[in-house]
């Protein structure tokens, strides 16, 4: 019997990228509109993740993570896909201040 399968292959390559680096990771959830923000350094990161399913659309949980991790441990966002902006990640983060601040 033949059967087609899809095979993933990883191979090394080596990119030129400028840090930090911006990555924003939508995670399509049916349930809720969630995504990551990330700031990649050289040997750290930091992460906010805004779950969005309240009324008026208001940010109703968030996240943040900090990493000491060499950059290559975050290579899989380094793509046109993942690719997001430094006003993006710090709206996120002024939004989870403003949350914060007003606990």
């Amino acid at each position: 019997m033949e059967l087609k399968i899809k095979r993933t292959v990883e191979q090394e390559e080596t990119i030129n990228i400028d840090f930090p680096y911006y990555y924003k990771h939508d995670l399509l959830l049916d349930h809720s509109d969630t995504v990551i923000y990330g700031k990649i350094e050289r040997d750290r990161y930091v992460s906010i993740t805004v779950e969005n399913n309240g009324l008026h659309g208001n940010p109703v949980r968030f996240e943040l993570e900090i990493k000491i991790r060499s950059a290559e441990y975050l290579s899989c966002y380094m793509t046109d896909e993942y690719k997001g902006t430094e006003k993006e990640f710090l709206d996120a983060k002024e939004s989870m201040l403003k949350a914060i601040s007003e606990v």
